[in-house]
């Protein structure tokens, strides 16, 4: 899965020197209010752990789209569901949307993302890309202090230029690329521009010359151009608009689903179950599949309490289940009426800043 084009030795983000002009500033504040709609939106949804999983599911799914890669969301679901290991060299796209899902998820030696600001970078999923040395020394050494308290006087930009200068060092290879956009919503967070994952990577599908400008910015060879650096900047502001404007809507989607594809007789005992039945269906819902064991981790349940939850939401017909479940035997879970995110609907929401530049 590594690139396989030669690297630079891009600019390191506190390197750049930031000089917004009205255009980028005008950009931020879109996507500053977007980011606050979508902050909105996941704090209504309590545990927030429902909005987790559906804000990474569509992150991951988005980011192998954004590099023009063909992946049906059947397929991601079949490859995660059906993942033994996040670890090792991605093969294809779904094995790549599958380690990206459960990086973001925490899943099996991934939660060093939720837990650290260079978790985002120092994981499994970057070591086999292999970004170049110096990068990865003076980048890991520097980023933690330049993100939470960094000269630029905006968390979102100083999340920008430290997923530029990834980029930038294999501008042209398309795990490098899927890697920087995976590590952002961690340094979003770590620079404090939003209490929730940001999907960017549904910013840049179908917006593959915006991605260019993000990832070649600080490229040189020659010393960065401050007028390339805001193209770039204003690209990935809209991106991070139309990402969360999208995340948004998504978001009210799982919330209010439950009253359009339940019957009658199914919501009427939906309402009175266990709660810990209510969270595993809803965390079912909100993800492309899951594993026995994937819910053991996500849930942090019981086995025997996952089980009975699977057992009556499989008997009123809410889930479909491939597998025997009993015990600690492994099956997997799909919610009968599943959710595929409307990632194209991006391009058609009238609030978003810009226009389609394909």
């Amino acid at each position: 899965m590594g690139p396989t084009e030669p690297y630079v030795v891009p600019d390191l983000p506190w390197e750049v020197p930031v000089t917004s002009d009205a255009v980028v500033l005008g950009a931020l504040s879109n996507a500053s209010r977007a980011i606050g709609r979508l902050e909105g939106q996941w704090r209504s949804w309590l545990p927030s752990t429902y909005g987790l999983c559906a804000l990474a599911s569509i992150e991951a799914w988005s980011c192998v789209l954004a590099e023009g890669e063909t992946l049906r969301w059947g397929a991601f679901a079949k490859k995660f569901s059906a993942s033994e290991t996040p670890y090792g060299r991605p093969t294809n796209s779904a094995s790549t949307a599958t380690c990206l899902l459960g990086f973001h998820l925490g899943l099996q030696g991934y939660a060093a993302a939720s837990h650290h600001p260079i978790g985002a970078i120092r994981n499994e999923f970057l070591d086999v890309v292999g970004l170049p040395p110096r990068l990865r020394s003076d980048f890991d050494a520097g980023l933690p202090d330049w993100l939470a308290a960094g000269p630029v006087g905006s968390g979102i930009l100083r999340a920008i230029l430290a997923m530029m200068s990834v980029a930038a060092s294999c501008p042209d290879s398309p795990s490098v690329a899927m890697a920087a956009r995976a590590s952002f919503p961690w340094m979003l967070s770590a620079a404090h521009g939003a209490d929730v994952l940001v999907p960017i990577s549904v910013g840049f599908v179908d917006y593959r010359d915006d991605w260019q400008k993000v990832a070649r910015a600080l490229a040189g060879p020659n010393p960065c151009d401050p007028g390339e650096v805001n193209e770039a900047l204003v690209a990935a502001l809209r991106a991070v608009e139309r990402a969360a404007v999208t995340a948004t809507f998504e978001l009210e989607v799982q919330r209010y689903r439950e009253r359009t594809v339940l019957t009658p007789v199914q919501r009427e005992w939906f309402e009175s179950a266990r709660p810990s039945t209510l969270f595993v269906a809803r965390l079912i819902a909100a993800l492309p599949s899951a594993s026995r064991k994937q819910l053991d981790e996500l849930t942090g349940f019981t086995t025997r309490t996952i089980n009975s939850a699977v057992r009556a939401l499989e008997a009123h017909g809410l889930i479909a289940v491939d597998g025997g479940v009993r015990g600690v035997g492994d099956y997997v879970v799909v919610a009968k009426q599943r959710w595929v995110p409307m990632i194209a609907a991006v391009n058609h929401y009238p609030s978003v800043s810009g226009g389609h530049d394909g």
